[in-house]
């Protein structure tokens, strides 16, 4: 609640109900529903048990997300909510209220609190909605099921008193509470300890489990009743298996034994998606064995820092189970002593939904790359490449890169440094280093259009750092001089820290290397070396904060040996200064994302139109609520003056690739002007809650910017008096590269939707669309379904429900909408299969919910 802002009524009730125990205690009975949540969420934040003990009690949802709100961990939180899961289950008659059914102890994303608290605007997101579990129970049969607890854990070392506590608690009420675990972490535990935790959990609940346990296998072989019962497993991640120690255990017999006894338990792991294993010993010959047990396709095999024999290599390419990966992984496996070809034949086999690999740390050679080329050059779907630490001439290097001419989705590359960098103590070679890899990019910058790639050495032995070039040349921090060059004041991860102080292994990631920016080359004004800072900009109030001054009037002073760079700006509010003063301290070309998320008018946008201009590096922005001043009205001079003074600064923006524009007064029979002027293509485009015209929707299938969009949304533009031909039109010229569509509350009818069918079944790589919110009968909606069926790559759909679900008075018939969604589920099951699908009403008006259909039916809160 904003300073100016009086207390809402809802507010003042809760805080009156606080302030005497007795009271709420007394009045929960009849209090109403809307004053549960902010009440609960006030007297956790005040630590008032007995009030949540007693609210626990008489809770009138079926389901209490507990876990969102213990950031921290809170023993006497916990024991207050379960002493009130007792009560509940000693009163004997049910409370006049719905009975608690779920207990959520995960810190998860949910939109509960929020959305009952007033801070959001009702819009639940598909997600939330998705995940909110079907709770529709009669009174009898609540009476006899078992209450559902849900937690992820995750044992380090020894169990804290917060789980020590709901273990026991659980276990001691066995007959009544079920108690369930999504995601289980192990870390260093003894077996006898785990076992006694998973007798109280329910096994077939575990959907992720990660052993990172350093147990030998003997010990590992204790473990495999339990990982008999998991049969929901869909992630699974093994690290640190070692062999055993104890030399009467360690024949080759033994281990056969050990190994075959664990592996074939993946017989009955049916859901298993993803497996991962790091260090783990039994993975040398017997991979054959193991995927021999597998019976659903996995989508990500991880195999790092492991031994792998040439039988092993032969039985990944062999297997049935890894035909359909999408992310593969075999850092620090050792292939240089290995024929390639059994790889050749795998990647060959993933070509259509290989999305990631990783081959850093594999010490491979020429002739083993050169292999490969030809398989992977078909594998179109990868958007991340990592060779790092891999031996590769410069020849074979170009020839990768050209082979890499039809990977169009690719995002992230990273390329080892040629062999030609090093001397013969495989010392790097910094004139060759600087000058062989722009070489390469030019090459690869002549094959396509790359988006971020890093060339990198070896990690130098002494600092642990690379000497890395993506456009401009950075090496270790052994080849720079002492003196501070840069100083990073970002909220951004780096492993800096923790390896000085002995807590990292000193092997940096890829990603965390191209986040710290070394620089070699420091520039230099007026023969004064120049510091630079590196800082990105949130301004959330109208004026600049203390800090903010103090760092403004520092730099300004110390232009000639400071140099600011900003990569993200974003306006909060609307300022009470000028915006471009911050462009006399700030480098204008170091801005990549410029962001307005307050509600701006045209005067104030105006002011930094300028200031546009020399921003040449834009990647990203956005405009959120951009405005007419109210004393403009019918000015159209003043309006007009406006726009084409913040339009004619675009040409200047040659590499900005992501524009979204959410309620921008300007769009209306101008969008002409807006996209004519951009050079580049464009891959994300956002209109949203604009007003548009026919001459608008005709100009964008015509544009040459958007023609390879890979993102479009247009979500709360109103079709419904447009051309329905405009928007199939569009759709034709981005069947190519369209990755996600967001058409939700577009307004669009029975009519419209007939018109793009014909174009959105050929946009083959959508892998999200999003119909929520418009006016479908069932027909329409099955045909939409049955334009569907080439589009197999999809892992998100979401539909609105069919008009026929809704009664005269536009209330959910909820027997109607069971039916009619499980239906047209099914027709989309009989074309193909869906990954993550949702059939979503309108809004409820009494509970501001919705009804959600996704395999089985949630109906909202007054049902």
């Amino acid at each position: 609640m904003s300073g100016q802002d009086p207390p809402t009524l809802l507010h003042l009730a809760v805080q009156s109900l606080l302030r005497d125990e007795a009271l709420a205690i007394s009045a929960l009975q009849c209090l109403p529903r809307v004053l549960f949540p902010p009440l609960f969420k006030e007297a956790f934040n005040h630590g008032q048990s007995n009030i949540l003990r007693a609210m626990v009690a008489v809770w009138p949802f079926s389901f209490l997300p507990l876990g969102t709100l213990m950031k921290t961990s809170h023993l006497e939180t916990l024991q207050a909510v379960l002493d009130g899961v007792d009560m509940l289950r000693t009163q004997k008659v049910l409370p006049r209220r719905g009975k608690l059914q779920v207990l959520d102890l995960r810190n998860v994303q949910h939109n509960f609190w929020d959305v009952w608290a007033g801070t959001e605007d009702g819009e639940c997101s598909a997600e939330a909605v998705g995940k909110k579990p079907a709770v529709k129970r009669s009174p009898r049969y609540a009476l006899r099921q078992r209450l559902k607890v849900v937690a992820d854990l995750c044992l380090r070392f020894h169990l804290n008193e917060q789980q020590t506590y709901l273990l026991q608690w659980a276990q001691q009420r066995r007959s009544f509470i079920r108690l369930c675990c999504v995601k289980m972490q192990i870390w260093a535990l003894p077996v006898y300890t785990v076992r006694k935790v998973l007798m109280v959990f329910q096994p077939d609940s575990i959907q992720e489990l990660e052993l990172n346990t350093g147990w030998s296998l003997s010990t590992l072989v204790h473990f495999v009743s339990y990982l008999d019962q998991m049969r929901n497993l869909q992630k699974l991640l093994l690290t640190r298996i070692h062999k055993n120690t104890f030399k009467v255990l360690n024949t080759p017999s033994d281990i056969q034994k050990c190994i075959t006894k664990f592996v074939s338990q993946f017989s009955k792991l049916n859901c298993l998606q993803h497996l991962s294993m790091n260090g783990v010993y039994f993975s040398s010959e017997h991979m054959k064995q193991l995927f021999r047990y597998l019976k659903t396709p996995l989508e990500t095999l991880s195999i790092t820092v492991c031994k792998l024999s040439q039988l092993d290599l032969n039985s990944l390419s062999q297997s049935q189970s890894l035909h359909q990966l999408k992310h593969l992984n075999l850092r620090l496996v050792k292939l240089i002593d290995l024929y390639p070809t059994p790889f050749r034949d795998l990647l060959s086999s993933v070509a259509g939904t290989l999305q990631t690999l990783e081959l850093e740390g594999c010490w491979m050679v020429d002739s083993q790359l050169i292999t490969l080329l030809p398989a992977l050059s078909q594998c179109s779907q990868l958007t991340r490449v990592n060779f790092y630490d891999n031996d590769i001439s410069m020849a074979v290097l170009k020839d990768l890169l050209y082979h890499t001419a039809n990977l169009n989705q690719l995002i992230q590359e990273l390329y080892p440094a040629p062999l030609e960098c090093y001397d013969d103590r495989g010392d790097v070679r910094v004139g060759r280093f600087a000058q062989l890899c722009p070489e390469l990019m030019d090459t690869l910058i002549t094959v396509r259009q790359p988006k971020r790639v890093s060339f990198a050495t070896h990690m130098c032995h002494k600092c642990c750092q690379r000497c890395i070039y993506d456009l401009e040349t950075r090496l270790c921090h052994c080849w720079q001089s002492c003196k501070l060059q840069e100083l990073d004041l970002r909220d951004a991860q780096h492993n800096f820290w923790n390896f000085w102080v002995g807590t990292e292994d000193g092997v940096c990631s890829p990603d965390v290397i191209s986040e710290t920016r070394p620089v070699v080359y420091s520039p230099r004004r007026g023969g004064k070396q120049v510091v630079t800072v590196w800082m990105n900009l949130s301004l959330k109030t109208r004026h600049l904060s203390k800090y903010l001054k103090y760092f403004y009037c520092w730099a300004k002073q110390r232009k000639e040996v400071v140099q600011v760079m900003c990569p993200k700006l974003e306006f909060g509010t609307t300022p009470s200064y000028n915006p471009l003063m911050l462009l006399q301290v700030f480098e204008p070309s170091s801005i990549e994302e410029f962001t307005v998320s307050a509600r701006w008018n045209l005067r104030t946008l105006v002011k930094i139109a300028p200031g546009l201009s020399q921003m040449q590096n834009f990647q990203k922005i956005l405009l959120n609520g951009i405005s007419v001043p109210f004393e403009w009205f019918g000015n159209r001079t003043m309006i007009n003056q406006c726009i084409t003074e913040i339009i004619c600064q675009i040409p200047e923006l040659r590499k900005i690739q992501h524009l979204k524009l959410n309620d921008v007064c300007f769009l209306n029979e101008q969008l002409d002007q807006v996209l004519r002027c951009m050079e580049s293509p464009l891959e994300t485009l956002s209109i949203t809650r604009c007003l548009l015209s026919n001459a608008d929707m005709s100009y964008l299938s015509q544009c040459s910017s958007i023609h390879m969009l890979k993102h479009l949304d247009l979500s709360g533009v109103t079709f419904l008096n447009l051309d329905h031909l405009l928007l199939g039109s569009l759709l034709e010229i981005l069947t190519a590269t369209l990755l996600t569509l967001q058409l939700k509350g577009c307004m669009i009818m029975d009519f419209q939707i007939s018109a793009l069918l014909p174009a959105l079944s050929q946009c083959t790589q959508l892998i999200e669309v999003n119909f929520l919110k418009n006016f479908l009968s069932v027909a329409s909606i099955r045909k939409l379904l049955q334009h569907t069926a080439k589009l197999t790559l999809l892992t998100r759909e979401l539909y609105p429900a069919p008009d026929e679900v809704y009664d005269d008075f536009g209330d959910v018939h909820p027997d109607r909408f069971n039916q009619l969604c499980s239906e047209l589920m099914e027709t989309l099951r009989a074309i193909r299969q869906p990954k993550e699908v949702c059939f979503v009403s309108k809004r409820c008006p009494d509970c501001r919910d919705f009804s959600v259909y996704n395999m089985e039916t949630t109906l909202c809160s007054c049902w």
